[in-house]
């Protein structure tokens, strides 16, 4: 779970916890780059940009981990940046905008990480 208070900043490993910081935090798109689907994860956070490197790294390193999912592009907008919607009398982050957004470069992306070499495979040398 994210927390704007960074002495309760951690990501929980147990799948409540994981889900619920999927669900009401971030989104997961996939992208298509020379025939190959790549995944994508935008997030949103609240915490000051010196830590969000380490946001990413845990969110990567969590994901490989516990789930073996490699992302291409792990990107960290402000909190209550992403577009919402109404579901079942919650409001929550709409993943068809979020892609088109993230797409034409609309997100108020704050920090990205990059990882080509552990996702692409296709690439011309």
């Amino acid at each position: 779970m994210v927390s704007s208070n960074e002495n309760e900043y951690h990501l929980f490993i147990s799948p409540k916890s994981y889900l619920i910081l999927i669900h009401s935090h971030s989104v997961a798109i996939e992208i298509y780059i020379r025939d190959q689907s790549l995944p994508v994860m935008i997030a949103e956070s609240s915490l000051p940009i010196e830590k969000l490197t380490a946001l990413a790294d845990e969110i990567y390193d969590k994901l490989v981990a516990y789930h073996g999912l490699r992302l291409y592009i792990i990107s960290i907008c402000a909190q209550g940046s992403l577009p919402r919607t109404w579901k079942n009398g919650k409001k929550l982050i709409n993943n068809i905008v979020c892609k088109k957004y993230f797409e034409y470069g609309r997100l108020q992306v704050l920090h990205v990480k990059t990882c080509v070499l552990e996702t692409v495979f296709n690439i011309p040398m």
